[in-house]
């Protein structure tokens, strides 16, 4: 119970610990970074479109969800260094609440407001689906949190994309999993189910922009 109270707060805190990391002073301008003339969240539409095109996927759910992210792509002043899957899966807990953070591979430059709305998607909470945070707490103490340590001003609005464009990510993920087990590449009862779960991001993606107001 002692760690479930305290997590949100020091998810909060790893994260302003981790963005405010000089990445040119630590050698790591070599992470993916947004191409020339792209923000971040245009980066990660485009990423999800040239996935989604590589495997000839026409999906009418993902392209109205994508054609909404593209009308209302947030603005990103600074590029910070992001973890690129802070979630409850990829963090390391005791009884005292967070130990460590792990599974760096999708670590990149991008926008700081990323890593609040990725941990709020609906498949990260575990049954708890009225716990925003990771089926442990409301969202806005989080954000809060965040804002105390790393002395930002946090877009509510900009998080809210952010979740819903996780949603699409995790989405076309599935998709390309699946397709490892249809190709023949890989053949995987696992690989294969999460095409199920594509449908469940894609119906949660709807969800976000018609509940929300998004």
């Amino acid at each position: 119970v002692k760690a479930r109270e305290r997590m949100p707060e020091q998810m909060a805190e790893q994260l302003a610990r981790i963005h405010a990391i000089d990445y040119l002073k630590q050698s790591l301008a070599f992470l993916p970074a947004p191409r020339p003339g792209l923000s971040p969240a245009q980066e990660a539409i485009m990423q999800i479109r040239e996935a989604l095109g590589a495997l000839n996927i026409q999906n009418p759910a993902l392209e109205f969800g994508l054609r909404w992210a593209e009308q209302h792509a947030p603005a990103c002043d600074t590029l910070t260094l992001v973890h690129g899957d802070f979630r409850l899966g990829n963090l390391i807990v005791g009884a005292e609440g967070l130990n460590a953070v792990i599974d760096w591979e999708f670590a990149h430059l991008g926008d700081p407001l990323e890593e609040l709305g990725y941990p709020c998607m609906r498949d990260w909470r575990f049954g708890m689906g009225h716990l925003r945070l990771g089926g442990l707490s409301d969202r806005e103490p989080f954000i809060a949190a965040y804002e105390r340590a790393s002395g930002r001003s946090v877009d509510r609005a900009a998080v809210d994309w952010w979740e819903l464009c996780g949603n699409l990510r995790w989405a076309m993920a599935c998709l390309t999993q699946t397709h490892r087990h249809l190709s023949g590449a890989d053949f995987s009862v696992e690989l294969a189910s999460l095409g199920r779960r594509s449908a469940e991001m894609q119906l949660e993606v709807l969800h976000l922009i018609e509940e929300r107001g998004l």
